[in-house]
């Protein structure tokens, strides 16, 4: 398996249509959610031996809600490892909770607040669950 995502900062886009991963400005905690606007995402790699990340949107980490949704929040407990997979022939990943098989899955309606990423079981590389990752400055 290739872990070829540096540390660093990525606009994550939807495979569907190419729309950004990014936050709600009117929620708080906030919500990660697919909006048009592009906000970089900061992906740090951790040690280990699988493609293991921490992820943070609008500077809270990224983690799941109990009703399997998502959310950026600055609270003080430790971040939720992520594993991402390479696609190669799709050109995207996978975005999958570390330990488990529920992974980002976008429901592919407008772009917008209501467009909010959850968690649901990895069903491999299909659109819903396929987000390329590209490295900004």
């Amino acid at each position: 398996m290739s872990c070829d995502l540096e540390t660093g900062n990525y606009n994550v886009l939807s495979y569907r249509d190419g729309n950004a991963v990014n936050t709600c400005p009117s929620a708080a905690p906030a919500e990660v959610v697919v909006l048009t606007d592009i906000t970089p995402v900061r992906v740090v790699r951790v040690q280990g031996p699988h493609c293991t990340y921490n992820l943070y949107v609008s500077g809270g980490h990224v983690k799941p809600t109990e009703q399997d949704f998502l959310q950026s929040t600055l609270t003080a407990d430790i971040p939720r490892e992520w594993t991402l997979t390479h696609h190669p022939g799709m050109g995207a990943y996978t975005v999958v909770l570390r330990d488990g098989d529920l992974a980002w899955t976008d429901p592919g309606n407008a772009p917008g607040c209501d467009r909010r990423l959850r968690l649901t079981p990895l069903d491999g590389p299909v659109p819903p669950q396929l987000f390329r990752f590209v490295r900004v400055a």
